[in-house]
């Protein structure tokens, strides 16, 4: 996806990137709840 999203052009980017980063927030979002019930 990461490499998808260099070869798209400028547009593109945006939205692979933004998706990726919401990926990990929720990622580390439940990894933080799952610590702190």
């Amino acid at each position: 996806e990461l490499y998808q999203g260099f070869q798209s052009n400028p547009g593109d980017n945006v939205a692979h990137f933004a998706h990726l980063g919401g990926m990990l927030f929720g990622f580390f979002l439940i990894k933080y709840w799952k610590k702190n019930p």
